[in-house]
Order: structure tokens, then C-alpha cells, then sequence
């Protein structure tokens, strides 16, 4: 599949992965399709990125490093927040939004590479 193919695959997979999370943090109740729906798009996500990657064939830039270790908090992260610290689900989107940010920079100036 082509580079164009991946990028549009990866940048519609964070914005519903993101949305799925956005929807389990501000609802009153959990819903389980939701979860399962956001692990789906999180999945997704991380197979387009390393499509990416081997479209890119420079190996593994320091920026991509840094961005997947950024995708496994939120990855791994916000579950766990949604379920066990229902008192901390806001300030986390907070935190998510702060690191989504930072993941663009790295996108857009590659530092490192």
C-alpha cells in the first residue's frame, strides 16, 4: 500500500481513538463498545504508524522513538485511568491533549532524524 494510503489511515485513527477516549472520559457511564472501539482505532493506529516507518526507510529516527513511547502512555494509560481513577479522567485529556501536541511538533520538525 502506497505512503498516502498509511499517513490517511494514521491521522484518521488519532482523531478516533482520541474522540472514542474524549466520549469515555466526559460520560457519566462506561460504556464497553466505546473501550473496545477506542482499542480497535489504538491498534489500527500503531499498524499504520509502522507502515509508515517502513515507507520512510530510514529506520528508527529518534522522533519516532519518543512518538511511540508517547503512543503507549495514552495507549496504555487512559484505560487504566477510566477505569480504577474516575476522580482524574479530565485532568488526564488535559495531559492527553498537552502530549498530542508534542507528538505534531515531532511530526512536523523531526528533530533528531
Amino acid at each position: 500500500m502506497s505512503y498516502e494510503f498509511y499517513k490517511i489511515l494514521h491521522v484518521l485513527m488519532v482523531v478516533l481513538m482520541f474522540s472514542f477516549f474524549a466520549v469515555q472520559i466526559f460520560s457519566k457511564n462506561t460504556d464497553k463498545k466505546m473501550g473496545m472501539y477506542s482499542g480497535i482505532a489504538s491498534l489500527v493506529l500503531f499498524v499504520s504508524g509502522f507502515g509508515l516507518i517502513a515507507r520512510l526507510g530510514s529506520g528508527w529516527p529518534t522522533w519516532v522513538l519518543i512518538k511511540l513511547g508517547i503512543w503507549l502512555v495514552i495507549a496504555i494509560g487512559t484505560p487504566m485511568v477510566i477505569k480504577r481513577m474516575s476522580a482524574q479522567k479530565r485532568p488526564w485529556f488535559g495531559l492527553m491533549s498537552i502530549l498530542l501536541i508534542v507528538v505534531l511538533y515531532l511530526v512536523q520538525y523531526k528533530p533528531g532524524a
